[in-house]
């Protein structure tokens, strides 16, 4: 029983996972997008405000990434 739930969270990790990777990508196109064309201050506000984004999606990513690592190792385990 507990190895179906560790599988089910794994599942629900990948799935949130390839969320934040489309979020991030989104975001990223976004601010590139935004960096072209005349300058204006409400813009380098949209710009900045990207390039945060950017960093806090990448290392969500990632940490995700390592969490579902961990539940791999406690599958093992359980065999």
């Amino acid at each position: 029983m507990y190895k179906d739930s560790i599988k089910k969270e794994i599942d629900l990790l990948i799935s949130v996972k390839s969320h934040i990777w489309i979020s991030f990508l989104a975001v990223t196109s976004g601010t590139i997008t935004l960096s072209f064309g005349p300058d204006t201050t409400f813009k380098k506000i949209l710009i900045v405000t990207g390039i945060i984004l950017i960093f806090i999606t990448f290392f969500a990513y990632f940490k995700k990434d390592d969490q579902i690592k961990i539940l791999f190792k406690k599958l093992e385990q359980e065999k």
